[in-house]
């Protein structure tokens, strides 16, 4: 509270009172501590981005090499293909690290369908508690609203969710899972939500564990932020970036001693359903022929060349985007045109794929071109085709992901 105190005078200009103004600074408070709370998570971010990036360009040069060694194996040696096998499952696992970075950093935009949040609370709850010692309980609103969501990063949502919840009550409970449509008008704005007034769907999901003491609360969404043995404390933040770049919020209480109780409200749409699969990037089968590589990792574009090659393409490398438009323009005045184009996103300080793909198209409008990185920068990999690409690559890949990408099984 901001209280202001104003003396008032009499003719005489004498003291003869005084004016008291006491303002309630709560709400502003909670807005300011939002406020601080998503500059706090954007620079983390930011960093984590980066990290991811550079890490994926590193992380291509195993996945793909030993993508490669697998297919050299001799049928006899047999615990050489066991090592190789457990190193690819181990990149694997990594890959999965990056992923979560990039999801929790600027990168991974979502890529929206119009959903039903009913089937996906269902069908996400049972999949992670399948083997637990916790069983669920659905209390969802016949008529719930459908929403404009990313199918794949909300179930991520709800799978941290409901494995915090598990690792909650260790000897086993309930967990309540609640989803409504709710219309918030200004009065009924949630205050620590921070969202718009609108139409959302509110889902909840509550377990019957210890809580979550008080001191901890405004920490919970923090990145490594974790009071679990076996928490990376990034689970509820990543849930965190993902509901917020939805243009929701979620939110958290705890009354002690009466467990915990995550809100996410997501903003409702009033589309139909529709099939939330993402489109294939390529439909048609393709019989090889000549590929321009554009990457300025020479260790990236080496390996990359050598992957395309096993899937019976013949590569050229360029270093950047003004190298690959020259390639691509002497190929077209020498009459050995290239039949595909695969472009990096990012190349620091010249140009990358999201320049160079209008002046390729510029040349020939008809030719295919797909697009790779190690993040999704500026949302380029999530709405590839509004910004003139057929396909998305992203790094690392492996051969099979070549494979079934570029249509060769």
């Amino acid at each position: 509270v901001e209280v202001t105190g104003t003396p008032t005078h009499d003719a005489d200009g004498q003291v003869a009172g005084a004016v008291w103004v006491l303002r309630d600074l709560t709400d502003i408070a909670r807005a300011e501590q939002q406020r601080a709370k998503a500059a706090h998570l954007e620079s983390l971010g930011v960093l984590a981005g980066g990290l991811a990036h550079d890490f994926n360009n590193i992380l291509m040069g195993a996945v793909g090499n030993l993508s490669l060694a697998q297919d050299l194996v001799p049928p006899d040696q047999e615990a050489l293909r066991t090592r190789l096998r457990h190193a690819a499952n181990a990149c694997a696992r990594a890959r999965g690290v990056t992923s979560q970075l990039l999801t929790f950093a600027k990168g991974g935009a979502p890529i929206k369908t119009t959903a039903s949040v009913r089937e996906l609370v269902i069908e996400c709850t049972r999949f992670v508690l399948s083997g637990s010692a916790v069983a669920a309980r659905f209390d969802i609103a016949h008529d719930v609203w459908a929403a404009d969501i990313d199918t794949n990063q909300v179930a991520q949502v709800l799978h941290n969710l409901v494995l915090n919840a598990i690792q909650a009550m260790p000897q086993g409970g309930r967990i309540d899972l609640t989803v409504r449509n709710v219309d918030l008008s200004p009065e009924t704005v949630p205050p620590a939500a921070g969202l718009r007034p609108g139409r959302y769907v509110a889902l909840s999901v509550q377990d019957c564990g210890v809580g979550i003491a008080p001191e901890h609360l405004n920490r919970i969404f923090d990145p490594y932020f974790t009071t679990k043995e076996k928490g990376s404390g990034l689970g509820l933040a990543i849930s965190y970036s993902i509901v917020r770049a939805h243009g929701g919020a979620i939110t958290v209480s705890s009354p002690p001693g009466h467990g915990a109780t995550f809100t996410v409200y997501l903003p409702a749409s009033m589309d139909e359903v529709v099939d939330g699969r993402a489109p294939q990037p390529t439909g048609q089968r393709r019989s090889g022929g000549m590929v321009l590589l554009m990457d300025d990792d020479a260790m990236v574009a080496e390996v990359a060349q050598e992957m395309l090659h096993a899937v019976g393409f013949a590569t050229e490398i360029a270093s950047d985007g003004e190298d690959a438009i020259r390639r691509f323009q002497a190929a077209e005045e020498g009459g050995t045109p290239f039949n595909l184009v695969i472009l990096d996103l990012t190349v620091p300080g010249g140009m990358g794929g999201a320049e160079a793909v209008a002046r390729i198209r510029a040349i020939r409008s008809g030719v295919t071109v797909f697009v790779t990185s190690g993040y999704a920068d500026d949302d380029v990999l999530a709405r590839f085709r509004d910004y003139g690409f057929d396909g998305v690559l992203p790094k690392p890949f492996t051969v099979p992901d070549l494979r079934r990408t570029l249509g060769r099984e």
